[in-house]
């Protein structure tokens, strides 16, 4: 399968995300058919979301998520 590219930049497992409508950052984690599964949105009250490509509004070069994702880990 053809990895997605959002404003000329590839999204693979790690990548972070801003969606259209949503609040916070999201993680890319798998897709599945045409959605796109993530871990994140608002600090304090992150879950798993998922979501189409059209509503994919950045990727991120910067990941800033780090701490949220050490405690998703554990």
């Amino acid at each position: 399968m053809e990895p997605l590219k959002v404003n000329g930049r590839i999204i693979e497992p790690g990548t972070e995300l801003s969606v259209k409508g949503e609040t916070g950052r999201f993680t890319f984690k798998w897709m599945t058919g045409d959605h796109y599964t993530c871990w994140g949105g608002r600090t304090g009250h992150e879950k798993y979301r998922t979501f189409t490509a059209e509503r994919i509004k950045r990727v991120h070069n910067k990941p800033k998520l780090r701490k949220n994702q050490e405690k998703e880990d554990q």
